[in-house]
């Protein structure tokens, strides 16, 4: 587990193959959270599952988070998907044009 940033942004391994992000997701912690986020990707093939519940996003710049980890699970042949995102969340996605590519689940 890894607590990012100023507010408090923290990354860490959740039960089987669930990374669990809370905190604040702004444009200062998404860096770092992307980074904790990579090295917590399981093995090469096995799917992996962020689950934002307890995340507080704070504009568009967790959009670049999450194409980021979709591009490292693949890269490691894996697939992701993203749980419990906030509506304001997936009206950004929206509002991006991104809701299609990130594989948001249902909570």
């Amino acid at each position: 587990m890894s607590d990012v940033g100023s507010t408090g942004a923290t990354v860490a391994a959740g039960a089987g193959d669930t990374i669990v992000v809370t905190g604040c997701l702004d444009v200062n912690t998404v860096a770092a959270c992307r980074d904790e986020g990579v090295d917590l990707l399981p093995a090469s093939g096995h799917p992996v599952v962020f689950d934002l519940r307890g995340a507080e996003v704070r504009g568009s710049a967790v959009i670049a988070l999450l194409i980021a980890w979709q591009r490292a699970a693949r890269a490691r042949r894996s697939e992701m998907s993203v749980t419990g995102a906030s509506e304001s969340l997936l009206q950004i996605a929206d509002a991006c044009g991104v809701r299609k590519i990130i594989p948001f689940t249902e909570s």
